[in-house]
C-alpha cells in the first residue's frame, strides 16, 4: 500500500510455551546467567570446572556439561567475557587478559586454595535471581549504606563499588585497597569517616574474591587452607 506494508499472517493456535524454539532460547538464556555469574564469582576459571560446576547447582534438566561448554563458546566469540588458553587448558575470566593473568599466576600462588568455593541452596538462588556482585549481602548492604546513610546518589554508589569489588577480587591489600579508597574521595571532595572506613571494611572481608576462588577474606583465614606459614588476605608483605 502507498504508506505501510500489509502482511497476512495465520493466526497461531498453538501456546507459545510450547514452541521448541521458544524453550530452547529460554533454556539458553538461564545457561547464559549462571556461566556469566559463576565467571563473576570465581574471577578466572578453568572452563571445564566452571561447567562441571554451573551443572552442579542443581540445574541437570538444563544439558549436559558438553552443552554448557558450547554455551560458553558461544559467549566467548561474542565477547562475553575474556578467554584465555595456558598449557592446552581454557580458561575464563571476567578481567582483561593482563588482571586474568596476574589472579592466576602470582596472587593465586600466595592464597593457595585446593579447590574453587561452592555455594549452598540460599546463595544459589540469590545467584539465580540477580548479576553476580549483587547476589551477595555485602555488595547489597554497603550499597545500601552509601544511598541511605550517606545519601549518595544510586550512579555514584555503584562506581565506588565497582572500584571495590575490582580490588577485592585483585587480591590488594587492605592498605592499598584503603588508599586508592582515600584517593577517590579526596578527588571528589569528600571526606572518609570512620564509619565509611567501617563498612568498606566489612564489604573488603565478606565479598568473594577472584584470587581466594570465589572465597571471601574472612572465610579465608578461617580455613588456613595451604602448606607451611599461612598468609592471611591481610597481610601486607605480598610481592605485588
Amino acid at each position: 500500500m502507498p504508506d505501510q506494508l500489509l502482511l497476512k499472517v495465520k493466526r497461531g493456535t498453538k501456546d507459545p510455551d510450547t514452541y521448541s524454539w521458544r524453550q530452547d532460547v529460554e533454556k539458553r538464556w538461564i545457561i547464559e546467567r549462571w556461566l556469566y555469574n559463576f565467571i563473576g564469582v570465581y574471577g578466572v576459571i578453568e572452563r571445564r570446572e566452571l561447567c562441571r560446576l554451573c551443572r552442579k547447582t542443581g540445574n541437570d534438566s538444563l544439558g549436559t556439561e558438553e552443552e554448557f561448554e558450547e554455551c560458553a563458546k558461544r559467549m566467548e566469540k561474542f565477547g562475553s567475557f575474556t578467554a584465555l588458553k595456558r598449557d592446552g587448558e581454557n580458561w575464563d575470566s571476567i578481567f582483561a587478559e593482563k588482571e586474568a593473568e596476574k589472579i592466576k599466576k602470582r596472587r593465586r600462588e600466595n592464597y593457595p586454595l585446593k579447590w574453587y568455593r561452592e555455594w549452598n541452596d540460599e546463595e544459589l538462588s540469590d545467584l539465580d535471581e540477580e548479576e553476580w556482585p549483587r547476589a551477595f549481602s555485602a555488595y547489597k548492604q554497603t550499597f545500601a549504606f552509601f544511598a541511605w546513610d550517606c545519601g549518595w546518589g544510586p550512579e555514584d554508589a555503584e562506581e565506588l563499588l565497582k572500584m571495590a569489588v575490582f580490588c577485592v577480587a585483585m587480591g590488594w591489600t587492605e592498605e592499598e585497597f584503603f588508599s586508592q579508597v582515600q584517593d577517590i574521595f579526596e578527588e571528589n571532595g569528600l571526606r572518609l569517616t570512620k564509619k565509611i572506613r567501617k563498612q568498606l571494611r566489612e564489604f573488603y572481608r565478606h565479598f568473594p574474591s577472584a584470587v581466594l576462588k570465589g572465597y571471601t577474606g574472612e572465610e579465608y583465614d578461617k580455613e588456613r587452607v595451604g602448606n607451611g606459614r599461612q598468609m592471611t588476605l591481610f597481610d601486607e608483605e605480598l610481592p605485588f
